[in-house]
């Protein structure tokens, strides 16, 4: 069998100096610099050149970097937080169990008993569906199939292999104590590589939050604080005082008890005002941000 030197010989043709390991050259910097692969190759997609056969769309672009930034992200990053759970209770009735599918329409659910924490296993709709087409009683406990657990920490390709070997499409990710953190899909692992791809052009629109213009925002109360920060350019906390994550974390802050549907917080000294769109019991979901210019302390008014 004769090896294949199509790489080789792209690789060390000098002509064109256009070969994918030609590009990644100039990444070799030196020790103290680091580049990630991700980095590297947005930065060759974005400057290569190719032939009119060979070209590269720009969706196939954002294709390629999600999938190589696969390998930087942690199962913390993809999972579905614990707030966000829906589980059955193994006590479920028929009817609930029947309710609950034509509401939520997912095709699995955790299942547990008492409580969150202690989980059983997981319950698929076909195994509903089969038993009521079958005229028999529908078990919740009779129905439980097993299900993997995952620390936060884990890297998103070590999970992804774990879910096929396992043949498993939901796991469950537990914190240090063994509780449930939350879960994943192999859905949520998806997404994060055609998920973000949005059209045609270079362009790539964070879904958890929308700039509205002339200042105002409607965000995901989950939405990263420091990359709130980076969008407005103010800095809106003190990281030494406070040890904030997502922008509910600071509304909840401001407001020092988690606030309720339609409330609005106005922050003169951050020259912006913060209001609840939606919100349950339990966390927020969906604010409206608004920027102005913040009003000057009096102490520094000569």
């Amino acid at each position: 069998m004769k090896p294949n030197t199509q790489l080789s010989e792209s690789a060390t043709r000098g002509d064109k100096g256009n070969s994918f390991l030609d590009k990644f050259k100039i990444f070799q910097k030196s020790k103290g610099d680091t580049v990630s692969l991700k980095e590297a190759v947005d930065a060759y997609l974005e400057d290569a050149t190719f032939e009119e056969d060979t070209r590269i769309s720009d969706q196939e672009k954002l294709l390629i970097s999600n999938v190589v930034g696969l390998r930087d992200l942690k199962v913390t990053d993809v999972m579905i937080p614990r707030a966000d759970i829906i589980a059955i209770d193994v006590k479920t009735t028929e009817e609930g169990i029947l309710s609950l599918l034509t509401e939520k329409q997912h095709s699995r659910f955790p299942v547990y008993e008492d409580n969150l924490d202690n989980v059983l296993g997981t319950i698929h709709i076909k195994d509903i569906v089969s038993a009521f087409a079958r005229g028999e009683k529908i078990e919740v406990r009779e129905l439980i199939r097993e299900v993997p657990f995952a620390s936060p920490a884990m890297p998103i390709l070590d999970l992804m292999v774990m879910m096929q070997h396992q043949r498993r499409h939901m796991i469950l990710v537990i914190d240090e104590y063994g509780g449930i953190d939350g879960l994943v899909t192999i859905g949520d692992v998806i997404e994060n590589v055609i998920g973000e791809i949005q059209d045609e052009y270079d362009f790539i629109q964070k879904t958890n939050i929308i700039d509205l213009g002339d200042g105002v925002y409607i965000a995901d109360a989950r939405y990263d604080i420091n990359e709130l920060e980076e969008l407005i350019g103010k800095k809106l906390y003190d990281e030494e005082e406070e040890d904030l994550d997502t922008v509910g974390g600071l509304i909840t802050s401001i407001a020092g008890r988690l606030p309720a549907r339609g409330e609005v917080f106005k922050e003169e000294s951050l020259g912006m005002s913060f209001e609840v769109l939606d919100a349950d019991p339990r966390r927020l979901k969906r604010v409206r941000i608004t920027t102005f210019d913040p009003v000057a302390d009096s102490s520094e008014v000569s």
